[in-house]
């Protein structure tokens, strides 16, 4: 006998490739969405000690707009990436997926209440400036909050986040967007682009005997 359980909740079907996009997608995790073709990408898949893929991390950065002369010399061309370095934080795009504990019973709000606790201990000057729980992420109910924060480990520069959450079945799906608070809006249309072409695929577990 075969049996087969659907997900509880199913995003639309992807939506057609954007031009000058690029299309991300991991088959262990039934997900895809679509990212900039000239931004930088850097996956890595969370395992627990069963080596079992439990999460997964993905980041889209904007890539480094500096400039180098041949005239210049090996330091000035050294001072201006440790100037980069320390003094300037490129946008980034995180999506990170994370499987719950089936048992244990986890809501939305439990779960953003968790994120700004990590946002206060990770960062300085953590500013909450909007919380919203009614949020829609590609049909998968969601919360999302603008925030504002100081980084510590790259010379306290004030930036600004916005965070998308979600629970689709057993697992958290989380999308992270952070720049320099002077770089905020410029990318924010792309990311709301990058957002809208989020697909969890259908799930379909089956068992047989």
């Amino acid at each position: 006998m075969i049996l087969a359980r659907a997900s509880a909740v199913t995003t639309p079907s992807p939506p057609k490739k954007m031009e000058g996009f690029s299309l991300y997608e991991n088959a262990i995790h039934r997900v895809t969405i679509q990212y900039p073709t000239t931004w930088s990408k850097q996956e890595i898949l969370l395992s627990n000690d069963h080596n079992d893929h439990t999460g997964l991390h993905v980041m889209f950065v904007v890539p480094i707009g500096m400039r180098f002369s041949n005239s210049e010399d090996l330091e000035t061309t050294n001072n201006k990436i440790r100037y980069a370095i320390y003094n300037q934080f490129f946008p980034e795009v995180v999506l990170s997926l994370k499987t719950l504990l089936v048992p244990e019973t986890f809501t939305l709000r439990d779960i953003t209440n968790d994120h700004i606790h990590a946002l206060r201990i990770c960062f300085e000057s953590v500013n909450i400036v909007e919380t919203l729980y009614g949020y829609n992420l590609r049909k998968i109910p969601s919360s999302k909050l603008l925030y504002t924060y100081t980084d510590p480990l790259q010379n306290h520069l004030h930036k600004k986040g916005m965070k998308i959450i979600g629970i689709n079945e057993h697992t958290e799906i989380s999308i992270t967007y952070s720049s320099q608070t002077e770089d905020f809006d410029r990318f924010f249309p792309t990311v709301g682009r990058m957002v809208d072409t989020l697909s969890i695929w259908d799930s379909l577990d089956f068992y047989s005997d």
